[in-house]
């Protein structure tokens, strides 16, 4: 149980780090949804087991 958590706080982790870069204007936002989908895509490929 506590290892999705840990994976869950990586998770939200990484959303705050691109949100902040997004609204500084480093990354764009479709480079924001396509980091999201590949986020979104890992998970699905391991089962949302942490790798």
């Amino acid at each position: 149980m506590m290892k999705y958590i840990v994976y869950l706080g990586a998770v939200v982790a990484l959303l705050d780090s691109m949100t902040r870069a997004l609204e500084d204007g480093k990354i764009t936002k479709d480079e924001w949804v396509g980091i999201l989908k590949d986020v979104a895509r890992a998970v699905l490929a391991t089962g949302g087991r942490a790798a």
